[in-house]
């Protein structure tokens, strides 16, 4: 079932300066959940696009997270880091001879509220 919450982007691949045979992947998508969206997010009505970039060790993980262009709501921008760098596993990234090196994915996220269709405007008796 699709997240009426999040929507994710599809990862805008570039490099970390070096020569890979293979990119670091993973699927976002199912790494954040509508049961993430940030409380006071949700209160104020705060929705908005996150830019960030990971940075992916040779071990796969995210080593850092740093937002590229803010949602202009510090809590979708700050849980978009948290949740990315304590769940990303990513299959890492390889150099010419195979060997597991590191690598920079950039990427957006959208955190967007669903849409509330009002009521059917009630029939008199």
């Amino acid at each position: 079932m699709r997240n009426p919450f999040i929507v994710l982007a599809l990862p805008l691949l570039v490099g970390a300066g070096h020569d890979l045979s293979s990119r670091a992947n993973v699927n976002l998508a199912p790494l954040i959940s509508s049961e993430d969206y940030p409380p006071s997010a949700l209160r104020s009505g705060a929705q908005g696009s996150v830019g960030f970039v990971l940075d992916i060790g040779p071990d796969g993980r995210v080593a850092n997270c740093t937002i590229e262009s803010s949602s202009g709501t510090p809590a979708l921008d700050s849980t978009t880091c948290r949740l990315l760098t304590a769940r990303g596993l990513f299959t890492p990234a390889r150099d010419r001879r195979g060997r597991p090196t590191t690598d920079r994915i950039h990427s957006r996220i959208r955190w967007a509220l669903p849409q509330m269709t009002p009521p059917p405007p009630s029939t008199p008796s």
